[in-house]
């Protein structure tokens, strides 16, 4: 198994984050904006996004 691109805390507000999802798209209408720029940049550094 490699290194994980993501720590725990990153997977933790990306599970945070879980609950304004609609499938695999966040809805940026009902997240706190703060959190979404959070989940966007981890994503962008996992090479998620």
């Amino acid at each position: 198994m490699g290194i994980p691109i993501i720590t725990k805390e990153e997977r933790e507000i990306l599970k945070s984050a879980k609950k304004y999802c609609k499938g695999a798209v966040i809805d940026k209408e009902k997240c706190p904006k703060e959190l979404y720029e959070e989940v966007k940049r981890i994503l962008t550094k996992a090479n998620y996004y």
